[in-house]
């Protein structure tokens, strides 16, 4: 069972993620410059050609990188005014990401005016994809791109065919509004947290959502009518959340995390990598036993911290035999992951290797770092 609660704290919207009473998410939405999703005209201002990038303006003293392989044309002239959409947020040490060739996102597809090509979700039978992939080719004009989602599966033709006119029209307003504005600007604003969350979570279900913003309710009511107005009566208000969702941000941001037989989790995230220490702790418990706990936990922490890039779990020592074990179990773990998980497995050395893809900050930068340090000093990292 999946349910979304939704609060204000300290100023910024949370949504928690929880799954059969677990919580496996934590969202912190930030209204700023560089947001994910978000459509600008913006100035190039220079370029390495050494690295094949351009560097452009899109806000006040706020610049996003360009590759040469996501631009439209062959090269970009300095001061030349172009239209970008941010697909990697701003980090400590890396400007936003952009690309000119633009998505505009859907319930059921992703409309991409100039990428010239068809898909559907891996998620759908052999038979749904090919059905899917002949009614967007049916469909495609011109360089016109289509990704079909998920939830295409359970609606109708006349359903996506309504979507996809309503994205084409988006697109077609914005790039005419970009022929009469000046650059720097903001052309279009990608979905808020919320937004974006329904729309990752409405193909494998929604059972309730529940918050103690009255603002927030309202808004939450009106997405759910217009995405699913047969799912509005899972939109509750209560005063007083099931969940402190103050005390799962401070348990997300301890360093180390202590499973139910006293063993615990050291994890330790640099700017390069994320390392996971097993440590048998006060637990009496056998080698193997811990080592599916922590497998199980890991990979709960990537979800719930947002943690990408490369992961390293140092499991405690067992019997090569037992290492496939623990590999099958890391892998049914990750298969309720929405973002790409790849397994490489057990090194020389007795290391698990995996990657997950980083979308958006973690949810120590996205909480700031002077609001996590606060929280840290208030509550320490054990």
């Amino acid at each position: 069972m999946r349910k979304f609660f939704i609060s204000n704290w300290q100023g910024k919207t949370i949504l928690a993620v929880t799954e059969n009473q677990k919580t496996v998410e934590i969202i912190v939405c930030n209204k700023k410059i560089g947001k994910l999703g978000n459509i600008y005209k913006g100035i190039v201002k220079k370029s390495k050609e050494a690295m094949d990038t351009y560097f452009v303006q899109i806000g006040q003293n706020e610049d996003g990188f360009l590759l040469a392989k996501d631009c439209l044309v062959e090269r970009l002239e300095h001061g030349e005014e172009i239209v970008v959409q941010v697909v990697k947020e701003r980090s400590r040490f890396k400007s936003a990401k952009l690309t000119m060739k633009l998505s505009f996102p859907g319930v059921f597809l992703v409309y991409s005016p100039f990428a010239d090509y068809v898909a559907a979700s891996k998620k759908m039978s052999n038979n749904e994809r090919d059905k899917w992939i002949s009614f967007a080719e049916n469909q495609k004009r011109g360089h016109e791109g289509f990704i079909i989602r998920t939830a295409a599966s359970d609606s109708t033709l006349e359903e996506v065919e309504r979507e996809l006119k309503h994205l084409r029209q988006t697109s077609s307003r914005l790039l005419w509004e970009s022929n009469h504005l000046h650059a720097p600007t903001l052309l279009h604003e990608g979905f808020d947290c919320i937004e974006q969350a329904f729309h990752n979570y409405i193909s494998s279900g929604i059972d309730e959502v529940v918050t103690d913003d009255k603002d927030e309710y309202e808004k939450i009511k009106t997405l759910v009518e217009k995405i699913d107005n047969d799912h509005s009566s899972i939109v509750t208000f209560q005063t007083n959340l099931p969940i402190n969702v103050e005390n799962e941000i401070q348990l997300a941001l301890k360093k180390v995390v202590w499973l139910p037989d006293g063993s615990y989790l050291l994890i330790e995230e640099t700017e390069s990598m994320t390392m996971i220490d097993v440590n048998s702790g006060k637990s009496r418990s056998g080698v193997m036993e811990i080592n599916k706990q922590a497998a199980i936990e890991a990979m709960r922490q990537l979800r719930l911290r947002n943690l990408g890039g490369m992961i390293v779990i140092d499991f405690l020592r067992m019997k090569k035999e037992d290492e496939q074990l623990i590999l099958q179990e890391v892998q049914r773990a990750s298969s309720a992951d929405r973002k790409t998980v790849k397994i490489f497995g057990f090194t020389r050395m007795g290391l698990f290797e995996l990657t997950r893809k980083k979308i958006g900050g973690t949810l120590k930068e996205n909480l700031e770092p002077a609001t996590a340090a606060q929280i840290d000093n208030q509550f320490g990292s054990w």
